[in-house]
């Protein structure tokens, strides 16, 4: 049976489970940086952890681990008196340093940033040069180049602090949305994520020290609370900096979606359904039924579900929107989206609406029957299958139930967006 005492074995799925291998390769890459800038071997110095695992809010799986690199004033005056784009020509030269002492890796170089791709994760390095205040000066290699500024120790020093006024729930908070976020596919940035965790936390002292029995309603309260964003708010201001983030795309109608949702949870709470309604938010971190192994022997069906999580890492950058053509002979062809329960079949054609992703990428299709009828039929389905190259995925509304339907881009080895739409067949054909 269903407990909120879930949530706790929760937040222990969602805790980074190679953190040592990642420190591990960190600690390489700036030991190499020294050597090239420093002439010295450490594997500490003049570096920085910054990003989400610098702010100690990324959950397992995460896929980008940003890093701040020092380097010599002089060579911020060599850069700077370039005629164009110097700072094109520093990401260029660091980029091609690093490729002299790992030869076989993938390493380019983009935006502001050198990018080392790792087999299970994305290191980025941002140069910079320290600045008197405590911020750094980085370059920005975009529209002919320019110097930005940037203050990560600032911005690191108030997540902490918040998060130690309210008994470490900022934190908590951060990776559960993390997890909604890679769950659902909403265009999120993490920045961003704990840019509205602090503030909703600072507006909101009722959730000060929560206890466990309380995080059903801290993330129903954090949704509400998303959900009643400026729509045309394009920025807000970063903790301890008061720096711009800006957001990728609009999250408010996934955060209702996600409000109403904990809302049926906490209304079936301690039934165990209100555990299927806490893993459409959240995903496939949230605990499964300690006896689901063997209800499904016993029950004497297949369980052959597949996860999108166990191919790929995620890293959602974009978003996704898949929508399907109900077909029948005779008849108009209608959206999906706008029927509430198919009888049995009709043609079914899924396709991707429209992406914020460009060219080129692969497309990824889940087809995932659920209830006593597929259980019976032994058709769980839920294999991951690649799209052929069409963006459309063709199905039949064969029995009752509800079926659910997922699309993933992947790009660079990473799921960089996803969509998912639910198919309700009644027992009555058509």
């Amino acid at each position: 049976m269903y407990s909120k005492d879930e949530f706790p074995k929760f937040l222990d799925n969602l805790a980074v489970q190679n953190k040592d291998d990642i420190q591990t390769t960190l600690k390489g890459v700036i030991k190499k940086c020294n050597q090239i800038y420093w002439e010295s071997d450490s594997e500490t110095d003049n570096a920085l952890q910054v990003g989400s695992f610098g702010r100690g809010t990324a959950i397992n799986g995460v896929s980008d681990i940003d890093m701040l690199f020092v380097l010599p004033d002089d060579l911020f005056t060599k850069y700077d008196d370039y005629e164009t784009n110097g700072q094109s020509a520093l990401l260029q030269d660091i980029k091609n340093e690093l490729k002299v002492k790992y030869p076989d890796s993938d390493i380019t170089a983009d935006g502001q940033v050198v990018k080392f791709n790792h087999t299970n994760y994305l290191i980025e390095i941002l140069p910079c040069f320290a600045l008197a205040d405590g911020s750094y000066r980085y370059p920005d290699s975009n529209n002919g180049g320019s110097w930005e500024i940037t203050n990560p120790k600032k911005e690191i020093e108030e997540i902490d602090k918040l998060d130690s006024e309210n008994g470490g729930v900022l934190k908590l908070l951060c990776k559960m949305i993390r997890a909604w976020k890679n769950k659902n596919g909403v265009p999120m940035g993490g920045f961003l994520i704990d840019t509205l965790v602090h503030n909703f936390l600072t507006d909101d002292d009722s959730f000060h020290d929560v206890k466990v029995d309380k995080y059903s309603d801290l993330c129903k309260t954090f949704f509400d609370y998303l959900s009643n964003q400026d729509p045309n708010q394009e920025y807000w201001l970063a903790p301890g900096s008061n720096q711009r983030v800006y957001k990728q795309d609009d999250f408010i109608a996934r955060a209702k979606k996600a409000k109403n949702i904990c809302d049926k949870a906490i209304e079936y709470e301690g039934k165990e359904v209100a555990r299927n309604y806490w893993k459409r938010v959240f995903g496939r971190p949230f605990p499964v039924k300690e006896t689901t192994e063997r209800s499904l022997a016993a029950g004497g069906f297949d369980n052959t579900e597949e996860f999108i999580d166990d191919h790929f890492p995620i890293s959602i950058k974009g978003s996704l929107n898949i929508n399907c053509r109900v077909i029948q002979d005779g008849f108009r062809t209608m959206l999906l989206r706008n029927i509430p329960l198919l009888k049995s079949k009709y043609k079914l054609e899924f396709f991707v609406e429209n992406t914020t992703l460009k060219p080129f990428f692969d497309l990824y299709w889940k087809v995932l029957n659920v209830g006593p009828e597929a259980e019976r039929r032994n058709m769980i389905r839920g294999q991951i299958i690649k799209d052929e190259g069409h963006l459309m995925r063709k199905e039949n509304s064969q029995f009752k139930g509800e079926h659910i339907v997922e699309a993933y881009v992947v790009k660079n080895g990473r799921v960089v967006a996803r969509d998912s739409i639910p198919v309700n067949i009644d027992d009555i054909s058509a």
